[in-house]
């Protein structure tokens, strides 16, 4: 049970291993610090750079250490064949091992099958990082930034960027933060402010990858956006946080006035963000405002309950999309709204290209989108109704888009009333406009 305190000390260039018969032992821990069970490691400014240890905790290894923290340390360049090539952490259930201030750089982890946590590895336990980046690092399979298996992490105002792979493969998921969770091992991430950005997977999750059955928490500023997946061949696609089976975003606190996470939606959707009891502004459109999602096959909703829910909006001109669930009409054709019909949508609706969908009077639930696709079109006798355009359109051009008028508009585009045709306005797909073609003669 030894004690080590390190002040504005460098531990570099550093080797450990194990020899077999075969290879390089997996047991070869803590390439510069190994802290083992029940020791006392403090260390408070310095580096921990360039070591290695094949069986992971390339940089150091907190092995059910007592009292494990580290204060203002650079983590940086060290290497190992498996599990956290920067920092590997186990502690035991009343142990917390304790980051502040940290900076964890450019750790390469390779080879292995456990090749995991490029920058942190989370074995087991408690650890608190508080204003810590998580900073280009790499593995070979999950976790190029950060990797829990179990345990318990809170992570307050840290940034988790520029992390990824080095082995091009759809195995390799949850460029930024990857939660395990199976059998008995079980991760939770609490995550209060701070961001997840710019952080680039082959497979699922480039900012963040929850397995169904692990616990992904947030409040205040969090930031989860700008990430992406590379497919293997040309191109990369916006994959922020990808949550699987019945994973969750849980809300347990008040999120912060810049709070915006973004969510890659598949197989279905499903509830994706819950609140805690007293969590919510209060506001549905306040709540709904700090979540996006990076496919446009999909729509958010807020339910019943005050959650948040995901799924792909139904088509107009199937005949199920009108069973009183979705939306309600009066004087339906073959199952579809005619010019006579009154309708009202409860859920997002879309308009598929090259139908043209006609209406005589609609209603919409709060939060409810109609969706026009490029060369769709909807005929209504309402005016005002809002739409979602997903193309570029130029609305009330007179000489190829007579009938279409814009009500209303963001601050940055000249809103027009009455019937009075606007020129050469553009609906992005990025913005909800109140954008509808009028039926003149109706």
């Amino acid at each position: 049970m030894g004690a080590l305190v390190l002040n504005n000390v460098n531990v570099t260039h550093n080797f450990c291993f194990r020899e077999t018969e075969v290879t390089t032992s997996a047991t070869a821990r803590g390439g510069g610090i190994y802290s083992g069970s029940g020791s006392s490691f403090t260390m408070t400014g310095g580096s921990i750079s360039s070591n290695e240890g094949k069986g992971g905790g390339g940089g150091i290894y907190c092995a059910s250490a007592n009292v494990f923290e580290m204060n203002e340390v650079t983590v940086s360049n060290n290497y190992c064949e498996s599990k956290g090539a920067g920092i590997r952490v186990l502690t035991s259930d009343s142990n917390t091992a304790d980051l502040t201030d940290c900076y964890i750089e450019a750790n390469n982890l390779t080879v292995d099958s456990e090749a995991k946590g490029g920058g942190i590895y989370m074995e087991g336990g408690n650890l608190n990082m508080t204003r810590c980046d998580i900073v280009g690092n790499s593995s070979f399979k999950q976790g190029s930034g950060f990797y829990s298996k179990k345990g318990t992490t809170t992570a307050t105002n840290c940034n988790i960027y520029w992390n990824g792979s080095n082995h091009y493969s759809n195995d390799d998921l949850g460029a930024g933060v990857y939660l395990y969770d199976k059998g008995s091992d079980h991760s939770i991430f609490i995550m209060d402010g701070g961001s997840i950005y710019e952080n680039n997977s082959i497979g699922n999750g480039g900012g963040i990858y929850v397995e169904q059955g692990a616990v992904f928490q947030v409040k205040g500023n969090v930031i989860i956006k700008d990430n992406y997946r590379a497919s293997v061949g040309p191109g990369a696609t916006n994959n922020n946080a990808y949550l699987t089976g019945s994973a969750v975003i849980e809300v347990v606190g008040p999120l912060g006035d810049d709070a915006i996470i973004n969510i890659t939606p598949h197989d279905g959707g499903g509830i994706a963000i819950e609140f805690a009891e007293g969590t919510s502004s209060g506001d549905p459109a306040e709540d709904l405002s700090h979540f996006a999602l990076d496919c446009s096959d999909y729509s958010l909703i807020v339910d019943a309950d005050g959650n948040i829910e995901s799924y792909v909006p139904s088509e107009w001109n199937n005949t199920d999309t009108w069973n009183g669930t979705i939306a309600e009409a009066t004087n339906l054709d073959e199952g579809i709204p005619t010019s006579s019909s009154v309708i009202t949508i409860h859920r997002a609706v879309k308009i598929p290209s090259g139908v043209t969908a006609n209406a005589g009077t609609i209603y919409c639930d709060d939060f409810c989108d109609i969706i026009i696709e490029d060369g769709a079109q909807l005929i209504t006798n309402s005016s005002g109704v809002a739409v979602l355009a997903k193309k570029e359109i130029v609305a009330a051009n007179e000489d190829a888009h007579t009938g279409w008028y814009l009500i209303s508009a963001p601050v940055n585009t000249p809103a027009i009333a009455g019937e009075t045709p606007a020129t050469n306005l553009i609906a992005t797909v990025s913005y909800r406009y109140d954008l509808y073609r009028y039926n003149e003669g109706g």
